[in-house]
């Protein structure tokens, strides 16, 4: 039975729902193989894909951690119109350490203008068979290189430089004011595993650096380079999502969601980070729950109305939704949660979930790519809300989550079954007003108990014994529903402050999973998944 030993908690839903927005998400039968971890730029109706891995989650330890023979050693072209996919690989004339950093996975990407400026990455030594963070940045020419696949010609080789500054991989980068902004990641050398035997080095970069790029038809150079931000407590992240912002008052810049791992424990960070030219600023205060490695998101300002919302597309997260009840797993699975963060015109930050989900566990490693036409901010990266023109039952297309990692269930990391999962494919993005109703705010209220267990979990001699540790004395409702959110059973007790047991019989149930939730008077459930086994 996978996984069945660790206890899942629930936690109280503080979070602003959204009851006018519908998200449909639907695959797409387009011929793109699966690819995460990419670099990828876009022109009209064309994208272009360089690098990544075609494999699925990465394994435990040394050799099935990063396979060579799984990384993505070609360019691939997409028409978005057709959903036609032509794939040339990197040319073997091209420098060997050229094809090294573009073959890589988790670079740091962005695109000016029709140029795709990548950074970094995590791959092969050819001649060493190391692997290591290469330090180079490469410029690809979007418009050329796509032509060149269009029409079978020969690829144009793109300009690089190896610079130590570059030599990131799993941060993220963003263009601000016309200049690149490199944020968090590390420098990884070595095979990966997860025993932190001496297999491998590791620095996290933990600063954002700001620099430019200077390129005339024969040289590159990277100029302006300096350090805008050093912070070991509140940049010390990788593989987390950096977003574009307008914020309150109407300046721009970016935001640090998420990314792991804390310094002391294996977690996610919780609390976003503001980043503009001048400040950063920590917002500690702040929770979000459901979305905590990098995925596909969709950033949205409404004009209208001062807001921005940040639409976050599955992943992995600490916390995630089942039968209306949050849920803490502490070994951060695959997801098919949909949420926002909302930076209301005062500047304060809110999450909130959609009841819709993804139509299976998938976005982690992927990119969100806006659909031609959409009305888009900022250079091309967020899209104009107000200007969307949704009305009841009207779907408006807001593109693509492209590629990234499916998951044939949540947690296949802690069983090292890295079989259960796969790389992905194309899925498309449509945004739904179902309502005119606004904003649903539920306030943050305490739920009255420190924790909930059961013991045994699994169980299976009939009994399971549910131990609260209440902050009040009151009466306390108990229920037990299937995965449907049918209640099989239910039942009251009263608890005292403090340590509270109560033995429950459950010689009823089928083998199967179920929900244990609790709820004190008037405030929010908690509880636990009973793993009723043989």
């Amino acid at each position: 039975m996978r996984s069945l030993l660790h206890v899942l908690l629930f936690c109280p839903l503080i979070l602003v729902a959204q009851e006018d927005w519908r998200v449909v998400v639907e695959p797409i039968n387009w011929e793109l193989p699966g690819l995460h971890t990419y670099s990828i730029g876009q022109v009209g109706n064309h994208w272009l894909i360089v690098g990544g891995r075609r494999d699925g989650i990465h394994g435990v330890t040394p050799p099935q951690s990063y396979t060579p023979w799984d990384r993505n050693m070609s360019f691939f072209v997409l028409n978005t119109e057709n959903g036609q996919v032509l794939e040339a690989p990197i040319p073997e004339v091209w420098p060997v350490e050229l094809r090294e950093h573009l073959s890589a996975a988790s670079h740091q990407f962005a695109q000016r203008n029709n140029k795709l400026y990548i950074t970094g990455g995590y791959g092969f030594r050819t001649l060493s068979g190391n692997k290591n963070t290469f330090p180079t940045l490469s410029v690809v020419d979007l418009p050329s290189t796509i032509d060149a696949l269009l029409t079978g010609s020969e690829l144009p080789q793109p300009k690089y430089i190896n610079d130590e500054a570059m030599a990131v991989t799993g941060g993220r980068m963003l263009l601000l004011d016309n200049k690149f902004y490199l944020v968090g990641g590390h420098r990884f050398s070595g095979g990966y595993n997860a025993t932190n035997q001496p297999t491998f080095q590791q620095t996290y970069h933990t600063r954002a650096v700001r620099f430019d790029v200077t390129l005339t038809p024969d040289t590159i150079s990277v100029d302006e380079l300096e350090v805008v931000f050093e912070d070991a407590a509140h940049l010390r992240r990788r593989d987390y999502n950096l977003v574009p912002q307008i914020f309150a008052d109407g300046s721009k810049g970016m935001t640090v969601f998420s990314g792991v791992f804390k310094p002391l424990i294996d977690r996610p960070f919780l609390y976003p980070v503001d980043i503009t030219p001048t400040e950063m600023t920590p917002h500690q205060d702040v929770e979000q729950l459901l979305s905590h490695y990098h995925s596909a998101v969709v950033p949205m300002f409404d004009a209208s109305s001062n807001t921005m919302h940040n639409l976050f597309l599955g992943g992995m997260a600490e916390y995630y939704m089942a039968n209306d009840v949050l849920v803490h797993d502490t070994l951060v699975p695959f997801v098919n949660s949909i949420s926002v963060m909302t930076r209301s015109n005062t500047g304060t930050l809110t999450e909130w979930s959609i009841k819709d989900t993804l139509p299976a566990l998938i976005g982690t490693g992927a990119e969100w790519i806006p659909s031609p036409g959409l009305p888009m901010l900022d250079g091309g990266y967020i899209v104009q809300f107000d200007q969307l023109n949704l009305s009841n039952e009207q779907e408006v297309e807001l593109g693509y989550i492209v590629g990234g990692i499916k998951s044939a269930y949540g947690n296949p990391w802690s069983n090292n079954d890295i079989g259960s999962t796969e790389a992905s494919s194309v899925y498309r993005v449509k945004l739904k007003k179902i309502m005119e109703s606004g904003l649903n705010i539920i306030p943050k209220r305490s739920n009255g108990l420190n924790s909930v267990s059961v013991f045994p979990n699994p169980v299976r001699h009939g009994a399971v014994v549910l131990s609260v540790d209440a902050l009040v004395a009151d009466s306390m409702m108990w229920k037990i529903s299937d995965q449907s959110g049918r209640v099989l059973l239910q039942g009251e007790t009263e608890v005292v402050v403090g340590k509270n047991t109560t033995t429950l019989k459950v010689d009823a149930l089928q083998v199967g999973t179920y929900l244990i939730s609790v709820q004190l008077r008037g405030q929010e459930p908690q509880g636990v998944w009973l793993f009723n086994g043989e």
